[in-house]
């Protein structure tokens, strides 16, 4: 049992590592937003998201990175810290749940009793005006080891 979590665990590193480097030119966030969702339970709201305490931490770190506009999670980062307000910080976590979904990296629950989408398997891109308050998402399993959820023991640092 010991040996397969461990090649669970590296299998999980790989997919992280691959996400990053597949999607990095397109979305240069990726490796922040990856990071972020450890800080949370494999199924969350997001209304928790945009809510929590290191949301505004996620916000100031993308707000001063990728300066080329053409990351849309950096540039709702952006929006964020020059209009302060509930309504940004929605706006900046539906872009980023969008862009996750989008990468592989999490299952959206449009709306309570609905089932789970996954791009690789139903809509290949959720825009965020289809994301309410009230929908939630659902970590990829392939990510937990690297997010350190559920019997992953790895906590990586930002790439």
């Amino acid at each position: 049992a010991s040996i397969i979590r461990e090649v669970e665990r590296e299998y999980s590193i790989g997919r992280f590592d691959a996400l990053v480097d597949e999607w990095k030119g397109t979305f240069p966030s990726t490796p922040a937003l990856l990071l972020f969702l450890a800080e949370f339970e494999q199924s969350t709201g997001l209304a928790d998201l945009a809510t929590s305490n290191k949301l505004d931490d996620l916000i100031l770190k993308l707000h001063d990175g990728d300066k080329s506009n053409l990351d849309p999670v950096s540039q709702a980062a952006r929006h964020c810290v020059s209009s302060p307000d509930d309504l940004s910080r929605i706006e900046f976590v539906k872009e980023f749940v969008s862009v996750l979904y989008r990468i592989g990296a999490i299952g959206i629950r449009l709306e309570k009793g609905s089932k789970i989408l996954y791009s690789h398997l139903d809509m290949p891109i959720i825009g965020k005006s289809s994301l309410t308050a009230a929908s939630e998402i659902k970590v990829h399993p392939m990510m937990w080891g690297a997010l350190n959820m559920g019997k992953g023991i790895l906590n990586k640092e930002a790439a």
